[in-house]
Parts: C-alpha cells; structure tokens; sequence
C-alpha cells in the first residue's frame, strides 16, 4: 500500500463537509482578533496579568464567541424556518425581519459582554477595566456580517 492512498483512513473526504479546507483562515482571524481586543483592552487599562491567564482567556473567549455566535445562528435558523415570521435571509425586507436580526445581534453581544465580564473578573482585573474590555469585545466581536443581505454577497464568489 502507498502513502498517498493512507489520507483516506487518517482523514475521511466525507469530514470535509463539516470542515472545509479554508475553515483555518476565519478561525485564526477570530483567534487573532479577539487575543487583540483582549490584550489592547488590557494593556489600555494598564491591567497586568499572567501570560498563561492572558491566553487562557483569548482562548476561553475565542472558544465561548463561536458558541455564542453558533446559538444566535440556530436562534435564526429557527425563526426563519420554524416560525416563518422573518424573511428567508433577507435582513432588510420588512421591519420585523430587520427589528428580530438586531434582537439577535444583540443578544449574542450580550453574551460574548456577560463571559468576558465573568473571564476576566476570574483573573483579577479590576471591575472597572473587566467591564470595559467586556464591552469592547461584546460590541466588537458580535457577528455584524449577519446584517449583510445574500443578495448583496451573491457576486463575491
């Protein structure tokens, strides 16, 4: 048997389907801006910590946006679907479609804002600073490209 013919058994093709090749690139990108937000916010605040706590929040915030995130899409999802009282994907058609997509966003950023808040509370950063550099993060890394029709989106690939 040839190496080359191995990959099948180590990486099954049909795991491609959950995990596209590209799928590192968001995935660093998120890591990296949110390790930045962290990291400025704190460094801004003068608030010193750990290195080891430093990353083990990026990674816990970075780990906790993708399930929030993923809870606002399935939230979506089900409202779409289910509910049929939002238009399918459409974000500006009507007043309630647009009024439950902002519900939505800001509920995910209300949650990214209360884990960071509890994350760096845990690490001993002062409330005020965890408070503000929460915020940033809820504010910052809430998924704001949900707001960006498919129509409009169409032509970039």
């Amino acid at each position: 048997m040839r190496l080359g013919r191995v990959h099948n058994v180590i990486f099954p093709l049909w795991l491609a389907i959950f995990f596209p090749p590209y799928i590192l690139i968001p995935l660093l990108g998120n890591l990296l801006i949110d390790g930045g937000i962290i990291s400025m916010g704190l460094i801004f605040y003068k608030q010193r910590v750990s290195r080891l706590e430093l990353i083990w929040t990026i990674i816990k915030a970075w780990l906790f946006g993708f399930m929030a995130d993923a809870a606002g899409v399935i939230l979506l999802l089900f409202l779409v679907e289910t509910l049929d009282i939002v238009g399918h994907f459409e974000v500006w058609d009507n007043a309630l479609t647009t009024s439950v997509y902002f519900l939505i966003l800001a509920l995910v950023g209300l949650a990214i804002y209360l884990f960071n808040f509890l994350q760096l509370n845990k690490i001993d950063v002062e409330r005020t600073a965890s408070k503000r550099v929460a915020l940033m993060m809820g504010i910052l890394t809430t998924p704001w490209i949900i707001l960006i029709p498919p129509s409009a989106t169409a032509h970039w690939f």
